[in-house]
């Protein structure tokens, strides 16, 4: 922190107002929990109860404008101006602030830099903090003309942090969109597609739902996927459930998945296509379905293409049932409308969809990475800042 200026201990500038906003719920009053977002240090609605029906009945008012802590992971910046009444526990510290002493907004600023601090000294990992060593955190405090010219300039940076990241944010969604939108033209989402038009099933050498039968899972076994372990163009194993070898070959007896078979989710996140890579032994799980492309017909690669693009995706989202738990049917899948231009021209398109895909994914690392930048930017701006090293 700048030396030129006199440092001073939160509770000094603050009070503390648990004690005197201390009420007992009522049974008919409506009780609104907060809850406070350390990335963004805003105040929201946790949950709205009817006070009869609350578990914590000793409560804590807090009033729009008061500045609030919560004692649970203090230390990542878990504070806020309230804009709203809310009804807390004890977890909860309203402070009120010596307006002239010290301004809001360059409060808010320095509470960025000094709150991390509370974790520096500790060595245990706490999660929560009391009231004293909050109330003691040490921050500068120069005169309050001062303090607001200084607040003004941080508004002003991050207000200009905030629209770069908006467009960074911005450019990330556009280049996704980008190949979505050439999947459609290319695979012929026009009324009349250039190409003729097949189902699904007709293109496939083999086409198999799971076993509908829940296996017993075990800590060491053969990985069983299931739709969440199925994203487009790839299949994760990290998080999948496993099953034992004796379930496992019960299940291949229909058919046995096999380097380059495609798995299909058809419930929940419905929509993801990816093939097995080799190598990998895994059973199909429920939600799932299992296809072989017919060589004859179409190549792997374009048929993995044609069911992760908005030209299928909008298939099955068009026949999708059920909110609470969304699944295509597989006579559905079956019935997918599939476009099967000859061998050669799907080897030309699925060459441009594919360059295209790696030209985008670059830029998206790009992006990606200055959007990475843009959040660290403010953390190093108030920590210079507050040095004495920036103006």
């Amino acid at each position: 922190m700048s030396n030129d200026w006199p440092v001073v201990e939160l509770g000094e500038i603050t009070t503390d107002l648990t004690q005197s906003r201390t009420f007992d719920v009522t049974p008919d009053q409506e009780i609104v929990d907060p809850t406070i977002s350390s990335a963004t240090h805003t105040i929201q609605i946790g949950a709205r109860n009817i006070g009869g029906s609350v578990r914590v009945s000793r409560r804590i008012r807090i009033l729009p404008g008061d500045l609030v802590f919560s004692r649970l992971h203090t230390q990542n910046g878990a504070f806020g101006y309230s804009e709203h009444e809310f009804h807390s526990t004890g977890t909860f510290v309203p402070l009120a602030l010596d307006e002239a002493r010290v301004d809001r907004r360059f409060l808010f600023w320095a509470l960025h830099v000094v709150v991390p601090t509370l974790s520096a000294t500790d060595t245990v990992g706490r999660e929560s903090y009391r009231t004293r060593e909050i109330l003691s955190l040490r921050l500068p405090l120069p005169a309050l003309e001062s303090q607001r010219r200084f607040a003004g300039r941080i508004d002003t940076l991050y207000a200009l942090i905030a629209k770069a990241k908006a467009l960074r944010k911005q450019d990330l969604q556009v280049t996704g969109a980008l190949l979505a939108a050439e999947e459609k033209r290319v695979l012929g989402e026009a009324k009349e597609p250039k190409w003729p038009t097949r189902p699904l099933k007709s293109i496939c050498s083999v086409f198999v739902d799971c076993d509908h039968h829940t296996p017993d899972y075990v800590e060491n076994g053969v990985p069983l996927l299931r739709p969440r372990d199925i994203k487009p163009y790839q299949l994760s194993t990290v998080d999948a459930v496993k099953i034992s070898q004796c379930d496992h070959e019960t299940r291949c007896q229909r058919h046995r998945p096999a380097a380059g078979d495609i798995v299909y989710s058809r419930e929940l996140s419905y929509g993801n296509a990816a093939a097995i890579p080799g190598g990998l032994e895994v059973s199909i799980g429920q939600g799932t379905v299992l296809m072989r492309t017919d060589p004859s017909q179409v190549s792997l690669a374009f048929l993995l293409r044609a069911l992760n693009s908005p030209f299928v995706r909008d298939q099955a989202k068009s026949v999708a049932k059920g909110a609470a738990h969304p699944h295509v049917n597989l006579s559905d899948i079956r019935s997918f409308s599939i476009p099967v231009p000859t061998l050669d021209e799907q080897e030309r398109i699925e060459a441009h969809l594919g360059q295209l895909q790696r030209e985008l994914v670059s830029l998206e690392r790009l992006e990606l990475a200055s959007y990475t930048a843009l959040e660290g930017l403010l953390p190093s701006i108030l920590h210079h800042a507050f040095a004495g090293n920036l103006w």
